[in-house]
């Protein structure tokens, strides 16, 4: 199955799971989906066009240092920047 992060994932970056399907279940802020969901088909373009410009995250890392301030807020797909953070 395919899983695509969803704008919940934005200024978040939880990375305690990474390249499983158990991120879905895990993510604290319930921004992975599958592939099933209606609206899949804009999550997966999204992540496939910032895909080839962001880096990819293989990793387990540390969330981003304020993601406990961004976790909660709705909609932030309007705060996406095209460009990774530096």
């Amino acid at each position: 199955m395919t899983y695509a992060a969803t704008d919940a994932c934005i200024n978040c970056k939880y990375q305690d799971f990474i390249d499983c399907g158990v991120c879905e279940l895990e993510c604290p802020v319930n921004a992975i989906k599958p592939d099933i969901i209606p609206d899949a088909k804009k999550w997966i373009a999204l992540n496939l066009r910032l895909a080839e410009k962001w880096p990819n995250i293989n990793e387990q890392g540390a969330p981003l240092p304020d993601a406990h301030h961004w976790a909660e807020k709705p909609e932030k797909l309007a705060l996406l920047c095209e460009a990774p953070a530096a």
